[in-house]
């Protein structure tokens, strides 16, 4: 179970209280903060490898069109 699962699973009880459901916000606003910048990163790391691999394609294009290849 992950752990915003464990934090609902925690705040739907009959028996809970205001500040266990203001907690709750607040670490679920911290793992989604965190979340959204491994997100970012991992885009970033994407596009470079696209751009790179495109560049491989451009470059290998380059290579067969030389004589004697």
């Amino acid at each position: 179970m992950t752990e915003e699962g464990k934090l609902l699973q925690g705040v739907q009880s009959d028996s809970v209280i205001d500040y266990d459901v203001d907690g709750y916000a607040h670490r679920l606003g911290s793992i989604l903060d965190r979340k959204t910048y491994l997100i970012s990163c991992l885009k970033e790391k994407l596009d470079a490898f696209r751009t790179q691999l495109q560049r491989e394609e451009e470059l290998s294009k380059k290579v067969v069109s030389l004589p004697g290849y």
